[in-house]
């Protein structure tokens, strides 16, 4: 289940990277069809939301790293136990290799 979970946050952070960066990106680059104070200030105003918005996806991209580390280190530790367990059952030990 751990590595199932750890999978799909990396396919997310994928989809993220890919698809709604670029999508960002285009939310940014407004430029005015006109030399005029309303051309210029919806411009602005579009530029300062797609800025907001990647400054969002900063942040979930943030979070579900954490998360992403946070299972895969249980994931490595419960790896680890489980190897040992079966070491341990087959009367194998770390320090007799």
């Amino acid at each position: 289940m751990l590595k199932e979970i750890v999978t799909e946050i990396d396919d997310i952070l994928d989809w993220i990277s890919l698809d709604l960066r670029q999508q960002a990106r285009v939310l940014t680059s407004f430029v005015p069809m006109g030399d005029e104070v309303a051309s210029i200030a919806y411009v602005q105003d579009a530029n300062a939301a797609g800025r907001s918005y990647n400054n969002y996806l900063d942040s979930v991209v943030a979070e579900l790293k954490r998360q992403r580390d946070a299972f895969q280190q249980a994931l490595d530790t419960y790896q680890k136990q489980e190897h040992q367990a079966a070491d341990q059952l087959k009367g194998v030990h770390p320090h007799d290799d």
